[in-house]
């Protein structure tokens, strides 16, 4: 069970097979959005110990085509931030990405 998704969507590929459809239909491309995808606790963990990268040895970008910080890996970030990340990354999420939309070609995280 992954504590910091919401209970609906432990079982993350059915939620894939069962939405399936619903990705590949949505115009003017294909797109989803799960409500309450995340659990809101877990989530207000994160906020609360993601860091101020303008206080960070970050990089900046700050051009016309981009205005954001980008970190140098995730040794600033809190054990919550760090779980988060490893889990996006993981091979249960990439895969229910991969169910989802039909790409057949292997995700990387």
């Amino acid at each position: 069970m992954h504590s910091y998704l919401n209970s609906s969507f432990q079982d993350l590929l059915s939620v894939a097979k069962q939405n399936k459809q619903r990705y590949a239909s949505a115009a003017p491309f294909p797109y989803i959005c799960f409500e309450h995808f995340f659990d809101p606790g877990f989530l207000g963990q994160v906020r609360d110990e993601f860091p101020d990268l303008s206080t960070l040895n970050a990089l900046h970008f700050n051009n016309p085509n981009e205005k954001k910080f980008a970190s140098k890996g995730d040794a600033d970030f809190g054990s919550k931030t760090r779980e988060l990340i490893y889990f996006l990354q993981s091979a249960p999420f990439l895969q229910f990405l991969q169910e989802l939309t039909s790409i057949e070609e292997a995700l990387l995280g």
